[in-house]
């Protein structure tokens, strides 16, 4: 037989007593999660004995809340990390893009040779070629061009380096030294863009005053200085100008004043 679980109460201030019975009662279930309590009056009052196990609504747009903040702020931190990387990418590659300009210029100077040569309308033209117009011209002869071919052509290249309005440069280069058309197998090869400006200076070991500089010369922005000169400068300095890198400079020696036919 299922014994049963009483509990008595005081009487109330009306006088009288219950017994109510926490299994059956009068034929209906009473819940097991309610108990009787007494009161400090004597009165009988029904609480709940256990709580519940779900979340109240606060909680839950509490917690989904925390959830969305802490995915923002992850989302913040993959996203500036990704923008951080790919700036750092786009850096790396335009720095080699810089270096590989400047490498060009630096080994054509630095085998610069003092051969003159004859232009399309038959007049000689010097060595080394430097001006000051809008596209800031050097053309220069050089040897050490390479012939894996074995073609039959000269070791020797003329070349030039010009900077257009839209601020791209240019090297060009002839596969001839003397030519009857200043178009005809003309070769263009785009080094570099984004550049704001090209200078150059020429360090000239035969100005009056070349004995008294510290370099052994004077610094000028042209060359040759007198017309049909046969010499060659004893450097070559050039600013190259950046729109987003800065400024580089270079200063190259040259070889030397040879001749080569």
């Amino acid at each position: 037989m299922m014994s049963k679980e009483r509990a008595s109460i005081a009487p109330s201030n009306k006088g009288g007593s219950e017994c109510i019975e926490r299994g059956i009662c009068s034929g209906r279930e009473i819940p097991p999660c309610l108990s009787l309590i007494k009161g400090g009056n004597n009165s009988a009052r029904v609480l709940t004995a256990e709580s519940g196990n779900g979340f109240t609504l606060i909680e839950v747009l509490l917690a989904m809340a925390i959830t969305a903040l802490v995915a923002v702020m992850g989302y913040a931190g993959l996203t500036t990390a990704m923008n951080a990387a790919s700036r750092h990418e786009q850096t790396i590659k335009r720095v080699g893009e810089i270096q590989t300009a400047v490498s060009w210029i630096t080994r054509d100077l630095r085998q610069t040779l003092a051969r003159s040569i004859l232009d399309a309308r038959g007049d000689e033209q010097p060595a080394l070629l430097g001006t000051l117009d809008n596209e800031q011209l050097l053309e220069l002869t050089h040897t050490g061009w390479d012939n894996p071919r074995g073609q039959h052509r000269s070791a020797l290249q003329r070349v030039r380096y010009r900077l257009d309005s839209d601020g791209v440069l240019w090297r060009d280069y002839w596969l001839a030294l003397d030519r009857l058309d200043d178009e005809d197998h003309l070769q263009r090869v785009k080094l570099l863009s984004g550049v704001k400006s090209l200078k150059w200076q020429f360090l000239d070991g035969k100005s009056a005053n070349a004995k008294n500089e510290t370099l052994g010369g004077e610094w000028v922005e042209q060359w040759p200085i007198v017309k049909n000169g046969k010499y060659l400068p004893l450097a070559v300095q050039f600013d190259l100008d950046t729109n987003d890198m800065g400024t580089v400079h270079r200063v190259i020696a040259l070889a030397g004043e040879q001749n080569a036919q």
